[in-house]
């Protein structure tokens, strides 16, 4: 039984069967500290699991009050809260839970939201709440952004290569986590943490992402010095790198703090269409000869951004990301002629 002061505990929903603590007053936890629901009930007569079932069926904020008998003969009343958080496609990616006194009042909930990799679309889809995370007037929300698009708020990400294997090659309980430093609209950095699980289903198939603002508990990192100074120096020289899904030509992420400024990767309704459709097959077939290791430079259309032609020939040299992954996804660096 626990005494201690009540707090927000995040529980993950992110597909079906899976209930899972994975943080508690803001502090992270992760997928393999499992931890029993019913451990956190403020009385052991308390039913947790069948009340946070009830309370993902609702797909609303859900509400109980428990009368709990005492030895004495006497009576306790316990409050029983949830808000869900919910994906962009309506699924339930975590429930928010606060348990204490029925007099207590809880404080706000955490800040959070729920986003979702969409492999076969080329973007990530999020919520209104993801928008606002970041400082985004909710007017200025965008449903889709591709995944160029929505990881270039991100100042410091250190475990590229797991999360992106998760999201191009989905299997069926597969997981990520981590966290990034996110720049948020006002200048300041935060930290978020993330979990996510893979996603094998029909219209959805990727991975179904929970985002929770831990900049509150955890401290945010700042980006490498060093890692600034290689990037500027390459943009100096007119190169930018960048990673891509050769397969299906989409652009994933920038690997430098100023993208290619004749490239329009900002604003398209997919990451299919930085590169010109009948362009595609070179860059696939150039990446088939790499994987063994070495580099191949090619020439590729790439949409022109405002003020520009609408197709520039770009200039490519590609080779093979490190490992595994490398079957997925190549590291480009992008220049002019």
């Amino acid at each position: 039984m626990s005494t201690s002061r009540p707090e927000w505990i995040l529980i993950e929903t992110l597909v079906p069967g899976e209930m899972n603590v994975v943080a508690k007053g803001g502090s992270p936890r992760r997928f393999a500290d499992a931890v029993s629901l019913q451990r956190l009930a403020p009385d052991s007569k308390i039913g947790v699991e069948p009340f946070l079932k009830r309370a993902l069926e609702s797909r609303s904020r859900y509400e109980e009050v428990v009368d709990v008998r005492t030895r004495g003969g006497g009576s306790t009343k316990f409050r029983l809260l949830t808000h869900p958080v919910l994906g962009p496609t309506g699924a339930v990616h975590a429930l928010q839970l606060w348990m204490g006194p029925s007099d207590a009042e809880p404080g706000p909930p955490r800040i959070t939201s729920g986003v979702s990799w969409l492999l076969e679309k080329g973007v990530i889809a999020q919520t209104l709440e993801a928008s606002m995370m970041s400082g985004v007037e909710p007017d200025a929300h965008v449903p889709e952004r591709t995944p160029a698009e929505y990881y270039a708020k991100s100042i410091r990400f250190d475990d590229t290569a797991g999360l992106f294997t998760l999201c191009l090659a989905p299997t069926a309980g597969g997981t990520w986590e981590g966290s990034f430093s996110v720049l948020h609209a006002d200048g300041r950095i935060m930290r978020w943490h993330c979990h996510a699980r893979a996603c094998l289903e029909p219209g959805e198939v990727g991975a179904r992402v929970l985002w929770h603002d831990v900049t509150d508990t955890v401290e945010p990192d700042k980006p490498l010095l060093d890692v600034l100074a290689r990037q500027r120096g390459m943009e100096a020289l007119g190169i930018y790198p960048a990673l891509l899904v050769p397969e299906r030509s989409l652009l994933t992420m920038w690997l430098c703090e100023n993208p290619a400024p004749w490239v329009q990767w900002r604003d398209v309704s997919s990451g299919f269409e930085v590169f010109h459709a009948d362009d595609r097959h070179i860059i696939a077939s150039a990446h088939e000869r790499v994987q063994g290791g070495g580099h191949e430079q090619i020439v590729v259309r790439t949409k022109g951004s405002p003020g520009h032609a609408p197709w520039i020939p770009t200039h490519m040299r590609i080779s093979s990301y490190p490992g595994d992954l490398g079957r997925h996804l190549a590291v480009v660096d992008m220049y002019l002629d």
